[in-house]
């Protein structure tokens, strides 16, 4: 796994802890170094407190940040992670799929954020919250959230790391 820079994994039998073991390597430099892009589909319900806490993670608001990833693929918010050779990798959590960087973000997305946000005051944990920002404007618009494909017991776990 060490050679890749795309790996689309389907469905798999890793865990949140495993993720978590993933992503510490990924952010220490002993692994993964050309990963541009991971996709699995990891069984059960996720544990980001888990896969996150000790990362140093910066959960990015969806009103503060958008990359492009691919083309006419862009990414509003997300979950950043430092590399120590300063690379940043974004676990696709907590954020909303564009096809441009002027979309307005539909309202729940905004909403599901500070629920999210909200569940995490009061935990021992290094995970920090962006404040929402206005660069990037609201719609009254709300978006189906997909969060179990392909099938109901599994989520989606993404990670792009920027050029």
């Amino acid at each position: 796994m060490n050679t890749c820079k795309r790996l689309d994994l389907g469905v798999s039998l890793l865990t949140s802890q495993d993720l978590k073991v993933f992503l510490r390597n990924w952010k220490e430099g002993r692994s993964n170094s050309i990963l541009e892009v991971l996709h699995v589909y990891v069984p059960d319900q996720e544990d980001w407190k888990t896969v996150l806490n000790g990362l140093g993670a910066v959960v990015r608001h969806p009103t503060q940040v958008t990359r492009c990833y691919i083309n006419n693929l862009w990414y509003y918010g997300g979950v950043d992670i430092q590399r120590v050779d300063g690379k940043i990798g974004t676990v696709m959590w907590t954020h909303y799929d564009g096809s441009n960087e002027h979309e307005k973000i539909p309202r729940n997305i905004i909403e599901t954020f500070e629920k999210t946000k909200q569940e995490w005051v009061g935990i021992d944990s290094d995970v920090v919250f962006e404040e929402k920002g206005n660069q990037i404007q609201v719609s009254d618009k709300e978006k189906i959230i997909k969060e179990y494909l392909p099938t109901q017991n599994c989520f989606n776990f993404s990670f792009v790391v920027w050029k």
